[in-house]
């Protein structure tokens, strides 16, 4: 039998994409699974994903906030988009929204400290020594 799919309303509650507990998005999920309905991948909760983007923001500050080339960050969005963990635009493992129509200044894609949390995309720079580029 084919899953019944949800409203969006409905998707973003039990992907804990609102600002409700956690323990409520358990229960939003159990009752869907109950009904027969196909649930998105939890996310990591808002304070999971504030922790992820302030590390790599800090990351990014100590290599001087230099960018990738364009090509890169394409390459870089290419292995997030073919990837298991790509949810609507977002890595459901780390958090991030990850978009070819994000600013670059807040795109972890664009910075050359940050990496995949799942290793597919290496940091462009190395631990200790900013480079020029």
């Amino acid at each position: 039998m084919k899953k019944k799919q949800l409203r969006p309303g409905q998707w973003r509650r039990c992907a804990g994409e609102t600002d409700i507990s956690m323990g409520m998005v358990l229960r939003w999920r159990k009752h869907f699974a109950e009904k027969g309905y196909e649930l998105p991948p939890l996310r990591p909760p808002w304070q999971r994903r504030a922790r992820n983007f302030l590390q790599a923001l800090s990351k990014h500050a100590y290599d001087l906030f230099r960018r990738c080339s364009q090509a890169q960050i394409d390459e870089r969005l290419a292995i997030c988009q073919a990837c298991e963990y790509y949810v609507d635009e977002g890595c459901v493992k780390c958090g991030c929204k990850v978009s070819s129509r994000k600013s670059q200044l807040i795109s972890k894609l664009a910075w050359r400290s940050s990496e995949c949390p799942e290793k597919k995309w290496p940091v462009l720079v190395y631990p200790g020594k900013p480079k020029d580029g």
